[in-house]
């Protein structure tokens, strides 16, 4: 995602990881690396598209640099798998692919 994540895109966003979470991957990465803005519709959208992934068994992984995103998720507290670049989004989903290998 690239640009501001508001209500005039939040659909399009949400549209696209359903699409992706549909096809049923182990795991998904939502690069917002690019995003300047993110309003708090897209915080809901983020949201409910981890909670669809843990329903179905889908790992993401979230990653954000820039302060649009860290600083709403910081301060409000949210639980989201947030990482400040790729390699450590990959790591942590290596991580926790494992990790639910083994538990099962």
């Amino acid at each position: 995602m690239a640009g501001e994540l508001d209500t005039a895109t939040v659909g399009r966003f949400s549209a696209r990881v359903d699409e992706e979470l549909h096809l049923g991957p182990v795991a998904l990465i939502i690069d917002l690396t690019g995003t300047s803005f993110c309003a708090a519709s897209a915080l809901r959208a983020l949201l409910r598209a981890v909670a669809r992934g843990r329903a179905t068994g889908v790992h993401i992984a979230i990653v954000a640099d820039h302060s649009a995103v860290v600083r709403p998720v910081r301060a409000l507290g949210l639980s989201l798998p947030l990482h400040r670049r790729l390699p450590d989004a990959l790591d942590w989903l290596n991580i926790v692919s494992h990790l639910s290998t083994v538990v099962r």
